[in-house]
């Protein structure tokens, strides 16, 4: 099998889907295969794909017969591969030409605890402007899994990290992209309490910020982002987002001693008073009065 397998997850994604084709098909590194994952998308996303497939064999196109998500989308990218290395693709961002060389012989370089690496990033816009480099938060290369979980809870804001290369068995390992809103964030957690994350600090990475990127909408509308369904989406998102970081604490393969520190880690959630504020709505009525003001207490007291 190839090297690395490049996940790209796509559903009407024919604004930008070209530029990121030609960008990922002129890497330094070739010795990967692009699985393109169309999610039953309604515009011209299956022929620019067929007409890049056309002349590079390295491609392959699996189109869903209904819209089941983004997480069930993102999942399905890296489901069954053989390649030792993965990395996902989004259909509007630009891998710069050495970000899959570079990436790949950082974690071919490392001990096994080294389980992802990724570059600096650099923003650009809807035109392919630059309009500024990203101060991400560089490695996580503390020997404490808790170290790691905290500095993404605590100081990640743009994922840019879940874009570099991973090793493949230790996502796998994973529960993967959950269907919430802000599940890239529980899932670059469940990963650094896992392994180490390098960080080359030269540019090889353009992510494109326009206004279909972002997040903001109704319920129905994220839902139906996630899960394919707007009937399906998380009545409590932040609830949702509280259980899956304590499922990746209880899953992780740490000390007893290294979970508490992260349970510790979310006693300072910076989404605590998001959290409170569901406790003392639907959330709060599933629990007694005592045991609601009990935990909401809990949760702001810091």
């Amino acid at each position: 099998p190839p090297r690395l397998t490049v996940g790209l997850p796509v559903y009407n994604g024919e604004a930008f889907l070209d530029a990121t084709i030609r960008a990922i098909r002129s890497q330094t590194f070739d010795d990967f295969v692009l699985f393109v994952a169309d999610n039953a998308s309604t515009d011209s996303t299956r022929e620019i794909v067929e007409s890049h497939r056309a002349e590079d064999k390295r491609i392959q196109l699996d189109v869903a017969s209904e819209n089941r998500g983004a997480s069930y989308n993102w999942n399905r990218c890296y489901w069954g591969i053989s390649s030792p290395y993965f990395t996902w693709a989004c259909a509007d961002d630009i891998p710069l030409p050495d970000k899959y060389r570079i990436c790949v012989e950082a974690l071919e370089c490392a001990s096994p605890e080294l389980v992802l690496a990724y570059p600096a990033t650099q923003l650009i816009d809807e035109h392919g402007e630059v309009t500024g480099d990203y101060d991400d938060i560089g490695p996580l290369d503390s020997a404490a899994p808790s170290v790691r979980f905290r500095r993404v809870v605590r100081d990640l804001s743009l994922v840019n990290p879940l874009f570099g290369v991973v090793r493949t068995e230790v996502l796998q390992g994973t529960a993967g992209m959950a269907a919430y809103k802000r599940a890239d964030t529980v899932l670059l957690g469940e990963l650094a309490m896992r392994g180490q994350f390098g960080f080359v600090p030269e540019v090889h990475f353009q992510r494109r910020m326009h206004a279909a990127v972002s997040m903001q909408g109704s319920d129905e509308s994220i839902a139906e982002h996630y899960t394919g369904n707007a009937d399906d989406g998380p009545a409590h998102p932040f609830t949702q987002l509280l259980r899956g970081h304590l499922a990746a604490i209880r899953n992780a393969p740490i000390s007893h001693t290294q979970k508490l520190r992260c349970l510790t880690t979310l006693a300072r959630w910076k989404y605590r008073k998001s959290f409170a504020k569901e406790l003392g709505g639907g959330v709060g009525n599933m629990l007694g009065g005592g045991s609601r003001r009990r935990l909401k207490s809990a949760i702001t007291r810091r």
